[in-house]
């Protein structure tokens, strides 16, 4: 936690001479991202490690055991289609929240593969 504070502290002071800016991957923005990427690492480590809340984290565990299955899969397969077929008929009901519905369904594509892949002991490793 101190080290996040430290790194959000330093961001939002460095951010006076030098503005935090996403796109351009400024050494403010990575100072302030990475205070808080340390905040939630040491957020969940309370949660999960420390005070034992392990079943809330099950989905978290299905894609971190082949997380490299995850990312070479995304590129090399286009889940959102996959995931659309499923469904594709609902724009006309859901209106503006279509985009949502239809990555979530891509997204639970991809989490039910590598769901069985954890039921099945399948692990891909370097």
């Amino acid at each position: 936690m101190a080290a996040g504070g430290g790194c959000i502290v330093a961001g939002l002071v460095w951010n006076l001479c030098f503005p935090i800016i996403k796109h351009l991957w400024t050494s403010s923005f990575v100072l302030f991202s990475g205070g808080i990427c340390f905040m939630l690492l040491a957020l969940f480590y309370l949660v999960i490690d420390v005070l034992g809340f392990r079943k809330s984290a099950f989905g978290f565990v299905v894609i971190g055991m082949n997380a490299i299955a995850v990312y070479m899969g995304t590129h090399l397969i286009n889940f959102r289609n996959i995931g659309g077929a499923f469904v594709e008929g609902l724009e006309k009901y859901s209106g503006n929240w279509y985009p949502l519905i239809y990555a979530l369904a891509g997204f639970a594509v991809v989490w039910l593969i590598l769901w069985w892949m954890d039921r099945k002991k399948t692990f891909i490793k370097i």
